[in-house]
């Protein structure tokens, strides 16, 4: 029993490429980025929708959905999949997906930059006073770590391990040297 044939495969290999080539020349593109979702679906829809519409006239209507007419993976028509990618990328739009994960993005990169930036200036403190100046910043950034449990129980599960895996070791990395510094810093200040 055969689930795909040659030509579906070859769409199917066809859009994989399409869809690195676009995320290498236009940047990170997320899995709930609506106008990804639409280009790669419409481009779904018109490769194997126009070789269908153009071969197999003889066939009449039946040529849409027939496996030997066009690709097919699953017993699928392959423009089936780019109707459904481009579904995902209404419900993403209609939903405000794309832009509720860009806030969970920022948030983790400003937690990042804050992060570093407040261990790039306790690396230069020498003295007690330096320490008092910049004992603030050290309490900005205990706050935000104490924010980020809360902020994780309120994320998906899908957006939690991307989020986790783009930001969570960089982050745990970060506070472990904040929490060094910091501590030899109150050694510093007694």
């Amino acid at each position: 029993m055969i689930i795909f044939n040659l030509l579906g495969a070859v769409f199917f290999l066809i859009l994989v490429m399409a869809s690195f080539l676009i995320q290498h020349f236009f940047g990170k593109w997320g899995p709930v980025d609506p106008v990804g979702d639409f280009v790669l679906g419409s481009l779904t829809v018109l490769l194997d929708g126009g070789y269908r519409a153009t071969c197999f006239r003889e066939q009449g209507r039946w040529r849409f959905l027939s496996p030997s007419t066009g690709g097919h993976l699953f017993f699928i028509p392959v423009w089936g999949f780019g109707v459904v990618w481009i579904l995902v990328g209404c419900y993403a739009l209609a939903t405000d997906r794309a832009q509720e994960y860009a806030r969970h993005e920022a948030f983790m990169s400003e937690t990042v930059r804050l992060l570093e930036g407040t261990v790039e200036l306790l690396e230069g403190v020498k003295t007690r006073e330096e320490w008092e100046a910049a004992e603030e910043r050290v309490e900005q950034c205990q706050r935000r770590l104490r924010e980020l449990p809360r902020f994780y129980r309120t994320l998906s599960d899908s957006d939690r391990r991307r989020l986790q895996q783009e930001s969570g070791e960089r982050i745990a990395r970060v506070a472990h040297d904040l929490s060094l510094l910091v501590a030899r810093l109150r050694l510093l200040r007694e």
